[in-house]
């Protein structure tokens, strides 16, 4: 659960890095209101320099493993 926890901050913390390429304001939304990187998936998804699709992908197993162990 910790593991999975991390991950989750770690992915966080990647997807944010990529958001700002494009938009810091976006960026710091996200980190503040996580839910907001759904937004920034469709908005990036696919971008060139700003593709979340594979910090998004670890994301998602990552936190439902840790929300399934609380």
């Amino acid at each position: 659960m910790v593991l999975a926890s991390v991950l989750c901050l770690v992915c966080i913390g990647w997807m944010a890095a990529l958001i700002w390429r494009r938009s810091a304001l976006l960026a710091m939304v996200s980190v503040l209101a996580w839910p907001v990187f759904f937004f920034a998936c469709l908005r990036f998804w696919g971008d060139e320099h700003s593709d979340i699709r594979v910090p998004f992908a670890v994301f998602l197993p990552a936190l439902w493993v840790a929300a399934s162990f609380t």
